[in-house]
């Protein structure tokens, strides 16, 4: 069982950001399209799980530091 990847639920994901959000228009489409842009622009190492509505991050380190995380082109950082 050791060997497992990490994972989160959609509705873990989503009772998360509808607290720190302060708000309960946030549905599971929102929690989606937030997981994969994080995904994306590499704050989050992993992947999404359509099936299961799930996020399996990775074993290695599936937050990297923010200082190697290169900015999405078109935004003046």
């Amino acid at each position: 069982m050791g060997d497992l990847n990490p994972a989160f639920k959609y509705s873990e994901i989503l009772n998360l950001l509808r607290t720190s959000m302060q708000s309960t228009e946030i549905d599971i489409y929102d929690c989606e399209c937030i997981v994969s842009n994080l995904i994306e622009q590499g704050y989050i190492k992993g992947h999404i799980q359509l099936s299961h509505q799930t996020l399996v991050l990775s074993k290695s380190k599936p937050f990297p530091s923010i200082k190697s995380i290169n900015p999405p082109i078109g935004l003046p950082y």
